[in-house]
């Protein structure tokens, strides 16, 4: 009998200082999903990005290595923690895609240099099935070849995903581990009323309340079963309802009102209803 499958990793390494439209990711999701060797139900996209520079405050492009004295590391993780959001927010709608096959979608940026060796020791780390190498990266490609295990497929310039190598191989060569900040964050996923409430919630005009002039309003009354006492009784709270009817009395509106209607347990008539003529104006 055969052994059920393990999840792997598929990872989607990119330079993370190049920009990255929402197109351009959709379409490298969507060529992933259709290569059918490459993800399969339950793996876990890995969109790693490398940011080999920073902008200084000064305002210079400065290398983001921790042990560097010109680098701020405020300055590092907020750069890192910007690109994370802005990738997250764009892969949305593809992680609601890749959740009818069960696969999730995680984004995660490192700050160092040089690129192409930050990438191997991630990938050497994670133990990826496969790297899909983007296509600023494809200059690296016989290095890749030599030196990472897994599976390798590129992005071509049409941003279509072609497999290179559909193996993996036994023989590579150790790497030295290097301390880089890195942060990352799983795309969350949307059910369709999440989804539909939380556009609503955009769509829906917000209302301000103003008291009307000249027109008192009424008081909100803290409490469903709240009850007061009332020379020493207890009286429920009243309840109003008007009614209003127009009728013809020698050219005048006559207006019937309802009025508040206390029930008192020391009351003979609990409940009764008080019938009002309000005459109108001419």
């Amino acid at each position: 009998m055969a052994r059920p499958r393990t999840p792997s990793l598929v990872v989607i390494a990119y330079d993370a200082t190049k920009d990255r439209g929402l197109h351009e990711l959709r379409l490298t999701v969507n060529g992933v999903r259709k290569w059918g060797d490459i993800l399969s139900r339950g793996d876990t996209i890995v969109f790693l990005g490398v940011l080999d520079k920073v902008l200084h405050p000064l305002g210079y492009q400065a290398k983001p290595c921790l042990d560097s004295i010109e680098t701020s590391i405020r300055v590092v993780k907020e750069t890192v923690r910007k690109k994370v959001d802005g990738y997250v927010n764009m892969l949305l709608r593809s992680a609601q895609q890749c959740e009818d096959q069960r696969v999730s979608i995680k984004v995660k940026v490192i700050a160092g240099c040089p690129v192409k060796q930050v990438i191997l020791q991630e990938l050497m780390a994670c133990n990826a099935a496969w790297v899909v190498l983007d296509r600023h990266l494809k200059r690296y490609l016989e290095f890749y070849l030599m030196h990472i295990h897994c599976k390798i497929a590129v992005i071509e310039d049409s941003l279509a995903v072609e497999v290179v190598r559909a193996h993996q191989i036994e023989d590579t060569d150790t790497v030295e581990h290097k301390r880089f900040y890195s942060m990352s964050k799983r795309v969350p996923v949307f059910n369709c009323q999440r989804r539909s409430a939380y556009i609503a919630s955009l769509e829906s005009p917000q209302i301000c309340l103003k008291p009307t002039q000249g027109k008192q309003e009424p008081q909100r009354i803290k409490g469903r079963n709240q009850r007061k006492k009332l020379m020493g009784k207890q009286v429920q709270e009243p309840r109003e309802r008007i009614v209003e009817k127009e009728g013809s009395q020698k050219g005048r509106k006559i207006h019937l009102r309802v009025a508040r209607c206390f029930s008192c347990i020391a009351s003979e008539h609990e409940g009764a209803r008080k019938i009002i003529e309000v005459p109108g104006e001419e």
